[in-house]
């Protein structure tokens, strides 16, 4: 039974990685006219995950991997009894890659939005959010999806690059809130400005600022509230790339995007390094997912009295096979973070206490978790999220220091 199992995430991944070919070869994979709706009542092949502020809703990006609907979906989970919302979805580009919450009411003091990354068509769609299970992104266009009025595509408005693999929002150095969008087969960084102040437009509507190309293989990166530098992951290189927006005084071109000497990283292979970033919760620390060796990279980013961030490793903690996301929570002793790491490789989460230079838990599951994030869950405590990607499952674990069953994989997410 061990080794049909053993066999069976082996072609599955063999599976995955074939999946990830298909989506380099666009005209081949993405035909999907004729295919029906997604009926499914949970979010097939879930990719990403993003919590609501107030930590009581989760929303969960189905990736169509397969290419058996017409479109991916965005459902939402309530996290007071980890259920999907009955009804609730919007259809999105398949392949999506990830998910960013606009955390502030920019748009109005009522709406948010939800920024869904697709490696499909190399696009971003926008989708306004009225109220925690209130999704919204215009009409349908010809295969059910977001309309191109919402769907901001590569050939159109914003050429976001090959295969954007991931998004996140940070305040730029004149404070207008920004999306960095990293994608993988270009290497290319885009930024756009969310805040309207360029085009006198509507806040929350994306116009691209700046780009930077720094070499194919990109797949994370994350921003320092304390430097406005961002750092990102390379698959194809064992550096740890560092970038900064710099106020230029030009009304026409506000901001303009500086790249910084890259930061070396362990080596013990050649073709497979940097995943996920992820910054400590306050914001001194940046940890790195990295392949070759599996392991965690503790990268030292606080400024120093003179101004400039350190930038250097400060440690190497060795994980389990294939290390792939991370989420970081203040569970630890005193309150100190913990950081969570699926190891797609081997179906499980290794729990690290990066202070002690220690290993706090090894988390096992029935399959292979991939995208993860913390919640703070009202009247719950702290709890992690796991997509466990090729069941089309989230699991759910309590971490925090008082949780019964803490580190422990209670429960998967209900369909309705």
């Amino acid at each position: 039974m061990v080794q049909s199992n053993n066999a069976r995430r082996h072609m599955i991944r063999i599976g995955l990685a074939a999946v990830l070919a298909c989506a380099s070869l666009l005209a081949a994979c993405t035909a999907q006219v004729g295919l029906p709706a997604d009926d499914s009542k949970v979010a097939r092949y879930p990719i990403a995950l993003a919590a609501s502020p107030a930590g009581d809703h989760l929303y969960v990006l189905g990736a169509n991997f397969d290419r058996s609907f017409r479109s991916g979906v965005l459902r939402v989970v309530t996290t007071q009894d980890d259920t999907y919302v009955p009804g609730v979805q919007l259809e999105v580009p398949g392949f999506g890659s990830s998910l960013a919450l606009q955390l502030t009411g920019d748009v109005t003091p009522t709406v948010q939005r939800i920024f869904v990354t697709a490696r499909e068509d190399d696009s971003l769609t926008t989708v306004d959010v009225t109220g925690p299970t209130q999704l919204g992104c215009g009409k349908p266009d010809e295969n059910g999806r977001c309309d191109s009025a919402h769907r901001l595509a590569n050939a159109d408005t914003y050429p976001l690059g090959n295969d954007p693999l991931d998004a996140h929002l940070a305040v730029g150095p004149d404070g207008r809130l920004l999306m960095h969008v990293v994608a993988t087969s270009d290497g290319k960084v885009t930024i756009l400005d969310l805040s309207g102040a360029a085009t006198g437009t509507t806040a929350g509507v994306p116009h691209e600022v700046d780009s930077l190309n720094l070499g194919a293989g990109l797949s994370a990166s994350a921003t320092s509230p304390w430097t406005g530098r961002t750092y990102v992951s390379d698959t194809r290189a064992p550096s740890l790339h560092v970038y900064r927006m710099e106020a230029t005084g030009d009304a026409a071109s506000p901001l303009r995007a500086v790249r910084e000497p890259s930061i070396a990283l362990p080596s013990a292979g050649v073709t497979d390094f940097g995943r996920d970033v992820v910054l400590s919760s306050d914001g001194a620390k940046a940890y790195v997912a990295l392949r070759s060796p599996n392991s965690v990279v503790v990268v030292d980013i606080a400024p120093t009295r003179q101004g400039p961030a350190r930038n250097v490793v400060v440690d190497v903690l060795g994980v389990g096979a294939q290390p792939a996301q991370l989420a970081v929570a203040p569970v630890g002793p005193e309150g100190r973070d913990l950081v969570f790491v699926s190891c797609y490789g081997e179906d499980t989460v290794w729990v690290l206490d990066p202070a002690l230079r220690s290993t706090v838990a090894v988390i096992p599951f029935d399959y292979a978790p991939y995208a993860l994030t913390t919640v703070n869950v009202p009247g719950h405590g702290w709890q992690l999220y796991a997509a466990l990607f090729n069941h089309h499952d989230i699991a759910v674990v309590p971490i925090g220091p008082s949780s019964v069953g803490r580190f422990t994989a209670i429960h998967n997410v209900k369909a309705p």
